[in-house]
């Protein structure tokens, strides 16, 4: 499973290089069924929340849905895991992300604005 912030970084990478709206990304996440505020996936976006595992996913669906509508060139955004992908076919066409040896993920930062599901619903 790929690490909230990695996931996040992910997405941040693919919306900076795309070019993508916020508007855009929000329609297309609300028409995914997603349910975080406006302000918390702009957030998100910025780097300053994190979301619930489930609304990352949907967000990552919506950026990779919006490259792919517009063609685009840019790779797309990394999944939590495999499994989460509705369709393998964005899962194929990702990039391997590759870490620094000895990389650890554990990230802990004073002010972690991290939600669990249970407390975001």
């Amino acid at each position: 499973m790929l690490s909230a912030h990695l996931q996040q970084w992910s997405v941040v990478q693919a919306v900076r290089e795309s070019g993508l709206g916020l508007d855009d990304i929000l329609t297309a996440y609300i028409d995914l069924s997603g349910c975080a505020a406006h302000l918390d996936v702009q957030e998100y976006l910025d780097g300053l929340r994190m979301l619930p595992v489930r609304e990352r996913d949907l967000l990552t669906q919506a950026v990779n849905e919006l490259l792919d509508c517009a063609d685009s060139a840019v790779a797309g955004a990394h999944y939590s895991d495999d499994d989460a992908a509705p369709f393998a076919a964005y899962v194929d066409h990702l990039p391997q992300l590759t870490l620094p040896e000895g990389y650890d993920d554990g990230i802990s930062t004073v002010g972690d604005n991290h939600i669990s599901n249970d407390e975001f619903l």
